[in-house]
């Protein structure tokens, strides 16, 4: 099933987005909500289609020392935390099935990584890999080439 973006925008809080209309340049934006009622995304008080927004996310690999040690909060206090176990924690989820509830995984600390993550704009559901997505580090490469 080919992933849309209307299945995952309404996960990440008030991330940057691009507003493409009119074959004009984008605009940059902030994600306001969505109006469920008219299935639209708002930005600048506006509604817009699916396929005019783009949010601007950062992948996993980008992972800051402090946003490591906040995710060490979250999911071990005890422990500090490596980014492999970040990946690990999220690729965890990402493959979870119903059988996995037998297990031993604290699923409601996973849900909070991932809120975490989605709220600094991380790309936690493959959005920059199938193209829903722009990705905030190559943006900033791009501007610091000019």
């Amino acid at each position: 099933m080919k992933k849309q973006l209307k299945d995952y925008l309404h996960l990440y809080k008030k991330v940057p987005i691009a507003i493409y209309e009119d074959g004009c340049e984008p605009v940059g934006h902030y994600l306001e909500g969505i109006d469920w009622y008219n299935d639209k995304v708002i930005a600048e008080r506006v509604n817009y289609d699916y396929e005019n927004i783009k949010p601007i996310l950062r992948p996993l690999c980008d992972v800051t020392k402090k946003e490591i040690l906040e995710i060490g909060k979250i999911l071990a206090p005890e422990e500090k935390p490596t980014k492999e176990a970040l990946k690990d924690a999220v690729e965890m989820f990402k493959t979870f099935t119903f059988e996995d509830f037998e297990s031993d995984v604290d699923f409601p600390k996973i849900i909070e990584l991932l809120n975490y993550l989605r709220n600094i704009a991380i790309d936690c559901d493959g959005l920059i890999e199938a193209g829903l997505a722009l990705n905030q580090t190559i943006l900033n490469n791009e501007n610091d080439k000019k």
